[in-house]
């Protein structure tokens, strides 16, 4: 669910028809059901996402890298308007390495992940993400623990759906407190760096 409103936010909000799919290998099942998630709600669009817009990164940075400045370093290809990345921290990397061939994100491309980590609220720009729920997730097995434990018999389904969190990175910009994050952070760093 978190997936799909984060490509159809690309979509709808930002116009985006033309995607890179940075995947993890491609036996991992959680890469792959986001990937097909991708590649849905494109085509529910008119667009494609085919084979060859999908790169395996294996969740890797060396491979990252390799694969920007191969394909976009010498300013040849054209870049897309996003690379969906299948977590987080292959986004942050995509982010560092375009910078580092002279890109810059969201004025050149949008870039996307998943997990929704600490990190990426803090990275600059902020990630566009899909959060987990984990919290709310743990919130309702222990409720769900505590029911059983008053009625053996009890059988209860509960789903707790993803969520998208737009942020910098897609050209949202200021929507999630990014400047008090980051702030924050750097205070704390700074403090426990130079003042202990």
């Amino acid at each position: 669910i978190g997936m799909r409103k984060l490509c159809e936010h690309l979509v709808e909000k930002h116009g985006v028809e033309d995607a890179i799919f940075i995947a993890g290998p491609s036996d991992n099942e959680d890469s792959n059901s986001r990937l097909n998630v991708a590649k849905e709600v494109f085509a529910s669009h008119g667009l494609s996402l085919s084979d060859e817009k999908v790169y395996h990164a294996n969740w890797e940075a060396v491979l990252i890298k390799k694969y920007l400045v191969e394909t976009y370093g010498d300013r040849k290809n054209k870049l897309p308007d996003a690379f969906m990345c299948a977590n987080d921290q292959m986004a942050m990397y995509v982010i560092l390495f375009l910078e580092e061939i002279g890109y810059k994100v969201p004025e050149d491309v949008l870039v996307t992940g998943f997990d929704n980590l600490d990190d990426g609220k803090i990275c600059y720009p902020s990630l566009s993400t899909v959060d987990q729920n984990y919290r709310e997730q743990g919130n309702e097995c222990a409720k769900l623990i505590v029911e059983q434990l008053n009625d053996r018999n009890l059988i209860r389904k509960s789903v707790i759906p993803c969520g998208a969190v737009p942020g910098e990175s897609c050209g949202c910009l200021n929507c999630n407190r990014e400047t008090e994050l980051r702030n924050s952070v750097g205070r704390i760093w700074w403090a426990e760096r130079f003042i202990s």
